[in-house]
């Protein structure tokens, strides 16, 4: 069964501040909302960059939505413990990475027919979420001679300049996204929160939440 629609409310999200543009450097009331999903909640008195923050914004938001933690098998306490909370673009690799050895733990243990997982195991409890999250690396699928992966709405698009957005749409070498601090020019540190056509090639790897 498909999960575009659940992975759609993600970029629903992000599309509600798609227009909206700081007051000064870095900072307006829509910006300051969204360092409380953060662990760095004094992100907009320090006037910092941005884009991640809104990613964790959006995405904290989304796994209120009982549909979506049904999918991931994730209570509202357990996903609040889950998600990305990571102010830095390359932290998303970081999160995801923890979440994938995470599962791959999980499963070896569940590999022993008398092994009965812990009610209070985070681990166990996040397996089915855990075994959902993927990192597509275009580099690395070159270098093992792999296909290029079709992206998917509500993939994470972590770039090379320090910078992060959610997939709209995958064209070709084409990637439809919406990303926060960024502007018409396309930088890493912009004034507001815009929808964006990036070249693929600028990205250094993408981070998938959902299955499809």
């Amino acid at each position: 069964m498909s999960t575009l629609h659940l992975r759609q409310r993600l970029v629903d999200i992000a599309k509600r501040d798609v227009g909206r543009v700081e007051i000064s450097r870095n900072r307006a009331p829509w910006v300051q909302k969204l360092w409380s999903a953060t662990d760095y909640p004094n992100g907009h008195q320090d006037r910092q960059p941005y884009c991640s923050s809104g990613m964790a914004y959006c995405m904290r938001e989304w796994l209120r939505d009982k549909e979506v933690l049904a999918a991931l098998g994730l209570t509202p306490d357990m996903a609040e413990r889950w998600r990305c909370k990571t102010a830095a673009a390359f932290g998303w690799g970081d999160w995801a990475q923890g979440k994938i050895s995470s599962f791959a733990k999980e499963k070896s243990l569940r590999a022993n027919p008398n092994y009965k997982p812990s009610p209070s195991s985070v681990q166990a409890q996040t397996f089915e979420a855990n075994r959902q999250v993927y990192i597509i690396n275009d580099k690395k699928d070159a270098d093992e001679r792999k296909p290029r992966q079709r992206l998917r709405v509500g993939d994470m698009m972590v770039f090379d300049m320090s910078h992060v957005g959610v997939v709209t749409n995958d064209v070709g070498n084409i990637i439809s996204t919406i990303e926060y601090n960024t502007g018409q020019s396309g930088s890493r540190d912009g004034e507001g929160c815009f929808q964006k056509q990036r070249d693929r090639k600028m990205a250094r790897f993408f981070v998938r939440l959902m299955d499809p």
